[in-house]
């Protein structure tokens, strides 16, 4: 699977709780040109919000098929 690595502002963002009670989000990101939903998972999440939730970020994009549908997923973040 190919990933993009690319700088993003992190638009919106809905915070849920697993079943396993550990945090995760999906965002809506935009490079400048492009909006899109991502989804993160807990474990990046988690790294994100042990950077103090910055609103612009360095991140992994990854296109997934989930249900029929594409979706993508938000990995590696990092503070710019």
């Amino acid at each position: 699977k190919k990933k993009i690595d690319i700088k993003v502002l992190i638009k919106s963002s809905k915070v849920i709780e697993t079943k396993q009670k550990r945090k995760m989000a999906f965002w809506i990101i935009d490079d400048g040109v492009t909006e899109l939903e991502v989804t993160v998972f807990s474990t990046d999440f988690e790294t994100y919000l042990n950077l103090n939730k910055p609103n612009f970020i360095k991140v992994s994009i990854e296109k997934r098929d989930y249900n029929d549908r594409v979706t993508y997923i938000a990995t590696n973040i990092q503070k710019i």
